[in-house]
C-alpha cells in the first residue's frame, strides 16, 4: 500500500503514537508510507490512502472535503480524542488547539493539487489561517463533523469514542494506542535516592482538572513520608507542597527522552476525572508507565479498567481513601514496587506497535 499521514503537527505525542509508530511500523512491512503536515506531490500523485490527523481548522477543512469529494484517494480521518464534547470547565484551551494547528501552507497545497484533485483554480486563493486557539470554537466543531462525514473510514483509540463518534460516520475502526518494543529495554529506577521514593505525574495545563483527584491523597502522603518526592513533568501544581519534596520538568519533544525521564518515577500517578471527554480516553497512560516497568496508581475508570488488574499490575482507586491507601502501600514497600513493575511490563509486552500493527494493515488494505 502506498499511505500518506497527514499530520496536524510533528512535535508532541498525538503525532508520535498516532502517526509516527505505525508509519515506522508499516514500512517495515514494506509498504511505502510518507508522514508530512504538508500535501506535497508523492501525496498527490502516488498515495492510494490519505490519512488526516484531527482535520478540523475551518479553512484546511475546505481542502479535507474537496479531496474526498475527488474520488482519487481513500481517505481517513484520524482523531484519538472525543474533541465534540470537551468539558467546557476545561482551562488553557488555547494550548490544547494551539498543539493541534495543522502547519502547513493551505494555499500552496490548495493551488499545488488543484488540476489532480478537480478543484478550481480560484480555491488557491484561500490563504492559511491557523487561528483558532479553541476546539469549542462552533466554526471547528461545524468543519470536524463535516469532516468526519466525508471520510470513507474514522480510526479512532477506544470504542467509547468509536460509538460518540458513529452518529457522523458508520465506518468508524478502533485502533488502540501502542508504544515501541524498545520501551520494554529500558531499565526503570527501582533503587529509591537517598531513600526517597519519588511520585511521579505527567500532563498539559488541559489536565488540571484530572490531577485535583489524586491532589488531596498525594499531600497526605508527602507530609506523612517527608523523605518522598513529588516530580511533574509537563505542567506543575506545587500548592501545598514543601519546596524539598517537589520538582518539575517541562515537556521535551525528544519521546525518548521523555521515556526516561518517566522511567526515574517509583510510583507513577494517573489520575483521570468523570467526564464526557475522558470516556474516549486511551489506556496510553497505564500501558506507556507498564511498558517502562513503573507501578503506578490509577483512576478506576474505563480508560484503565481494561488493562489494570488492580493489585496485579497496577492499583485502581476510586476515592481519595483508595488513592491514599495504594500510595502508602508503594510508598512503604520496595518489593511490591518492583513486583507490580515486573507484571505491568509483562501486560505491555500485548500493546506494542510491533505486535499490533496489523490492525492498522487490514484497516487500511480494506479501503481499497
Amino acid at each position: 500500500m502506498k499511505i500518506f499521514f497527514w499530520a496536524a503537527s510533528m512535535t508532541d505525542g498525538t503525532w508520535w503514537y498516532r502517526l509516527h509508530l505505525v508509519a515506522e511500523a508499516l514500512k517495515a512491512r514494506g509498504h511505502e508510507v510518507m508522514v508530512s503536515t504538508q500535501i506535497g506531490e508523492w501525496a498527490r500523485d502516488e498515495a492510494q490512502i490519505i490519512v488526516g490527523q484531527r482535520v478540523c481548522n475551518p479553512r484546511t477543512s475546505i481542502l479535507w472535503q474537496e479531496l474526498c469529494k475527488a474520488g482519487h484517494w481513500r481517505m481517513v480521518y484520524e482523531i484519538d480524542d472525543n474533541l465534540l464534547a470537551i468539558d467546557p470547565r476545561t482551562n488553557d484551551l488555547a494550548a490544547h488547539g494551539a498543539r493541534q494547528r495543522q502547519a502547513f501552507d493551505l494555499a500552496g497545497a490548495i493551488g499545488n493539487h488543484a488540476a489532480a484533485a478537480g478543484l478550481p483554480l480560484a480555491r488557491a486563493e484561500v490563504r492559511p489561517g491557523h487561528e483558532f486557539r479553541d476546539f469549542r470554537d462552533p466554526r471547528v466543531q461545524q468543519a470536524m463533523r463535516a469532516n468526519l462525514t466525508h471520510a470513507d473510514l474514522v480510526t479512532v483509540t477506544v470504542p467509547p469514542l468509536a460509538e460518540a463518534l458513529k452518529p457522523y460516520n458508520s465506518n468508524v475502526t478502533v485502533l488502540p494506542n501502542s508504544v515501541p518494543a524498545r520501551l520494554l529495554d529500558m531499565s526503570p529506577q527501582r533503587e529509591p535516592v537517598a531513600g526517597r521514593v519519588m511520585l511521579g505525574w505527567q500532563g498539559s495545563a488541559t489536565h488540571t482538572r484530572d490531577w485535583q483527584v489524586a491532589a488531596p491523597a498525594v499531600l497526605d502522603v508527602l507530609s506523612e513520608y517527608p523523605t518522598t518526592h513529588m516530580r511533574f513533568l509537563g505542567t506543575w501544581h506545587p500548592a501545598g507542597m514543601l519546596p524539598n519534596q517537589v520538582s518539575f520538568i517541562g515537556w521535551t519533544t525528544n519521546l525518548w527522552e521523555h521515556y526516561k525521564r518517566v522511567s526515574k518515577f517509583h510510583v507513577g500517578l494517573a489520575p483521570l476525572e468523570h467526564t464526557t471527554f475522558n470516556e474516549g480516553k486511551s489506556p496510553l497512560r497505564a500501558v506507556e508507565l507498564m511498558a517502562l516497568g513503573v507501578p503506578a496508581v490509577y483512576s478506576d475508570v474505563p480508560a484503565y479498567r481494561g488493562v489494570v488488574t488492580h493489585g496485579v499490575n497496577g492499583f485502581l482507586a476510586r476515592s481519595p481513601a483508595d488513592w491514599r491507601a495504594c500510595l502508602q502501600m508503594l510508598v512503604e514497600d520496595a518489593g511490591l514496587r518492583a513486583t507490580m513493575g515486573d507484571a505491568a511490563r509483562e501486560t505491555a509486552r500485548a500493546w506494542t506497535i510491533e505486535e499490533r500493527v496489523t490492525l492498522w494493515e487490514r484497516a487500511y488494505e480494506g479501503l481499497l
